[in-house]
């Protein structure tokens, strides 16, 4: 089955937690894809950096176009891209849209999407709205474009500002044809939460010692701490608190590789993630998490504190076990399937005393 390509435009609306909560969720299902393109505005970037405050290169599995590269492929009918979503879309860039002015990558890729029949969601956040926004939703409903205001659902019982936005994402989501875990009214006055499939898969990684000086070209550091539920070979639950979030994960066991597995993860809060640690087997990892781009991939370092200091391994998620990726200096002997590398060993079983 031919994978699709999706594009997301930011422009310089406030609200950019829609934006970064769609980016999460295509980042999650993005094996579903051959490319998840994303453009900004220079304002839009402007924005996204001073609401959410998150490297944009923290998402493994996106490419970034800038707004005023009109060579870009899906600025053409004759490119693949099969739907753009606008969010948040500012009334300056609807009113573009709306009219045909396509200045710009978003605009024109907008044009693309409604002369070719193609997918069009706009998600404004505006609020009052006066008559010439309304007539410029009108003018791109009438074109086949689809008009989702970010306007949150409530019955889901939303704990944070977090599970708001994600409400919002969800339902762009479903507009989009991507089925992913979300909640949905089931007409009998109570909510139902209706189980998909995307946020359990099969990952595949490869795993290497680092022999070698990597922190000049790391991009992101994070503390991470976690313990597990369960370290039995056949499946393992972990629980992590990784910068201020927290995740629950189960994985089975791995192929005769070692370099796929079933995996399962669930973000939790702090608090939940805390308490549960507190239940966890003896034994805790703690480390710190370096980001490295290996374009079109993204290196995650991990280098170990407490009975594993001295110990650092590189880890890199690819789309399948044949896929080609890039092997800097710094990196040494794959580790890929030595089970003494699973972190669920490295609590019980401290290596850096004798790393080989």
């Amino acid at each position: 089955m031919k994978k699709r390509k999706i594009i997301a435009g930011i422009t310089g609306a406030s609200g950019q937690i829609y934006a970064k909560t769609l980016l999460d969720a295509l980042d999650i299902c993005h094996s579903d894809f051959d490319e998840i393109a994303v453009v900004f505005t220079q304002t839009g970037r402007q924005v996204f950096d001073y609401e959410i405050n998150e490297d944009i290169k923290t998402y493994r599995n996106i490419r970034i176009y800038e707004n005023d590269d009109l060579f870009a492929p899906f600025a053409s009918g004759s490119s693949d891209y099969d739907t753009l979503i606008v969010i948040p879309c500012s009334m300056g860039m609807l009113a573009r849209i709306a009219n045909g002015y396509a200045g710009d990558l978003i605009a024109r890729a907008a044009a693309v999407m409604l002369k070719e029949r193609r997918k069009l969601i706009v998600v404004p956040r505006e609020t009052p709205l006066n008559l010439i926004h309304i007539r410029n939703m009108e003018q791109i409903t009438l074109a086949g474009g689809i008009v989702c205001p970010a306007s949150p659902s409530f019955y889901c019982k939303p704990q944070s500002i977090a599970d708001v936005a994600q409400t919002v994402a969800e339902r762009i989501l479903h507009l989009a044809d991507i089925n992913i875990d979300g909640y949905r009214w089931n007409g009998n006055k109570h909510v139902e939460y209706c189980k998909l499939k995307k946020n359990m898969g099969q990952e595949t990684e490869k795993k290497f010692l680092v022999k070698g000086d990597f922190r000049p070209f790391v991009f992101k550091s994070t503390r991470i701490v976690q313990g597990y539920l369960s370290s039995a070979p056949e499946r393992t639950v972990r629980v992590r608190i990784q910068g201020d979030k927290g995740f629950l994960t189960i994985k089975g066991s791995g192929n005769d590789s070692g370099a796929s597995r079933f995996e399962f993860e669930k973000e939790i809060s702090v608090d939940e993630a805390g308490e549960l640690l507190k239940l966890c087997e003896p034994g805790i990892i703690d480390k710190i998490r370096h980001l490295v781009k290996a374009e079109p991939y993204i290196y995650e370092v991990d280098e170990f504190h407490g009975e594993n200091k001295g110990l650092t391994v590189a880890e890199i998620e690819l789309p399948d076990e044949d896929a080609i990726f890039d092997k800097p200096e710094w990196l040494g002997k794959e580790v890929t399937g030595d089970k003494r590398y699973y972190n669920s060993s490295l609590i019980k079983n401290p290596i850096a005393p004798y790393i080989v």
